[in-house]
């Protein structure tokens, strides 16, 4: 069941990817002392650094930042 489940493709639609993320940033991020909120935010922050310094952030995002750019100007 559960591989005809991931196979589909119906997850994407079915799971929270704040599951997903906080399952990741509880092996990549381990800080006992920090709240769940300052470890998402530390993880959040890697990703969008390495993204950036790489210059592989998706496309969508991207697009988002030009269109809030745009209308910034605009005011």
């Amino acid at each position: 069941m559960t591989k005809g489940y991931l196979e589909s493709g119906t997850w994407k639609a079915e799971f929270s990817g704040k599951e997903i993320f906080r399952m990741l940033r509880g092996y990549l991020v381990n800080k006992k002392y920090a709240s769940s909120e300052e470890m998402d935010l530390d993880l959040a922050k890697k990703i969008g650094n390495y993204q950036h310094e790489q210059s592989t952030a998706p496309k969508e995002l991207l697009a988002l930042k030009r269109h809030i750019s745009q209308e910034v100007m605009n005011l």
